[in-house]
């Protein structure tokens, strides 16, 4: 694994470190959270660029490319956001007519994260160098910017006015009272019902009505 360590050995053997500055970084790593490649960036030692770089020549490992890097559907669709952040990848685009996922990596030499990503993808996976900053880049504007934008373009449904409210419940009530005139012209064919004049009467309530 890419051990903050280790790095520094990288680094001191291309002379982008020496031993005080190797000692300096260790030391500060120690103390505080984040990569560590920050780490050296902040204390002005190396750039991040600069490190991808030389790790990538010494242990013969292609660096990512984020330049015009453009959103790729079926890349994302394999590596959910939650597997990007938490094992720090980000999915590039896809190869060999989609049999295989270039995966940009903090650590591509953790055998382990490689195979969990190579299960959840399903496909091959071709792991490229990448420092945690440019992931971490590229999971916002391809991955939550993109959410965020989706969200946005839903159209809302338009609330109705008074006029459009008024409107529907007359027609409701229109088609409520054809329902009832039909049923009672129906019942009146059975003689279960009487019509007289405008109005229908059961032939039990009419004749108790007369008597009266």
């Amino acid at each position: 694994m890419l051990t903050p360590e280790r790095i520094c050995d990288v680094l001191v053997e291309a002379g982008a470190l020496t031993a005080t500055s190797r000692s300096d970084a260790l030391a500060r790593q120690a103390t505080q959270r984040g990569s560590f490649l920050s780490t050296l960036e902040a204390l002005g030692l190396v750039t991040e660029a600069r490190v991808v770089e030389l790790l990538s020549r010494a242990l013969r490992l292609p660096a990512a490319s984020f330049v015009g890097i453009v959103r790729n559907g079926p890349a994302l669709a394999k590596i959910s956001l939650a597997f990007a952040e938490t094992r720090q990848v980000f999915p590039l685009a896809m190869a060999d007519g989609g049999k295989t996922l270039i995966l940009a990596m903090a650590d591509p030499t953790d055998l382990s994260v490689v195979a969990e990503a190579t299960r959840v993808a399903g496909v091959r996976i071709s792991p490229r160098l990448a420092s945690a900053q440019q992931i971490e880049t590229a999971i916002v504007a391809h991955y939550r910017a993109h959410a965020a934008s989706s969200l946005q373009e839903e159209p809302e449904e338009p609330l109705p006015t008074a006029s459009s409210a008024l409107e529907s419940l007359w027609q409701n009530q229109l088609q409520a009272s054809r329902a009832l005139d039909a049923l009672l012209e129906l019942l009146s064919e059975k003689g279960l019902w009487e019509k007289k004049g405008t109005g229908y009467f059961s032939p039990a309530t009419h004749r108790q009505a007369e008597e009266k």
